[in-house]
């Protein structure tokens, strides 16, 4: 069964990700994303920069610490890695 989708999935800016997830102002606002994975490629406008998420930390989240809902650790992501992404 196919979803006809209103443009939802057409970027209108060049060079622009599909997850706005994935892109931060400031390389301390890695700790700020909502449902980090392990994994994920963050471009950071600041540094103009690549960054992998390596692991997750507890967060906490209105009165509750919630496990890996946080940014752990991140690293620069090298493109020469990049066949480590689907492995």
């Amino acid at each position: 069964m196919a979803n006809t989708v209103q443009g939802a999935l057409i970027p209108r800016v060049s060079d622009t990700p599909l997850d706005q997830r994935a892109v931060i102002d400031t390389l301390a606002g890695i700790y700020d994303i909502e449902f980090p994975y392990r994994g994920l490629l963050v471009y950071c406008r600041e540094t103009g920069r690549t960054y992998r998420v390596d692991s997750l930390a507890p967060r906490k989240i209105g009165s509750m610490v919630v496990q890996d809902a946080g940014v752990g650790e991140y690293s620069l992501f090298d493109p020469q890695d990049s066949w480590q992404i689907i492995t």
